[in-house]
């Protein structure tokens, strides 16, 4: 688009990129955040199992889908992990029961999510910048899941689908 052989484009764009940085800088500012206010991502561990052990919450018990008619919510206390057949968990645990067989989701913060996806993705001996890089790839591509997830019970998968998560065992 021109306009008396000046082209329009560049003004439209600093328009639009200045319209997009006071948008910004107001949300930014409406309220402080804590450090609890993070975001978290839901991780479907397990899917179809006939049974669930879960351990390390005053919930200590093995799951059958028959218990799990409704909803299971695991919410141990912060300074202690949650172990679903044998493998600790940060966060919480959601058993959900699906066509006679149960799916385990662990609703986990996303920093504790990156400290199961970092190492798993790449060596800890590669240099400090490529790890930092991963982080951020990591934490971009759960955020980006965690918002426009089809899925209704999880956001992401623990294996290559999405991005290896070994919870707190790694």
């Amino acid at each position: 688009m021109r306009r008396r052989g000046v082209p329009v484009w560049p003004a439209l764009f600093g328009l639009v990129l200045g319209l997009c940085m006071v948008a910004g800088c107001l949300t930014s500012q409406s309220a402080p955040k804590k450090e609890l206010d993070r975001p978290t991502v839901r991780v479907r561990i397990l899917s179809g199992e006939p049974k669930v052990e879960i351990r390390g919450s005053r919930a200590d018990k093995t799951f059958v889908p028959s218990d799990c008619k409704e909803r299971m919510l695991i919410r141990p206390d912060k300074s202690v992990s949650v172990s679903v057949n044998g493998k600790p968990y940060r966060g919480t645990i959601t058993l959900i029961e699906s066509g006679g067989k149960i799916d385990v989701v662990n609703e986990v913060d996303i920093e504790d999510y990156l400290k199961g996806v970092v190492p798993s993705e790449v060596f800890a001996s590669w240099p400090q910048e490529t790890l930092r890089a991963q982080a951020i790839v990591a934490r971009t591509y759960a955020l980006y899941e965690a918002r426009t997830s089809f899925r209704g019970d999880y956001d992401l998968l623990p294996d290559e689908r999405s991005q290896v998560y070994g919870g707190m065992s790694v």
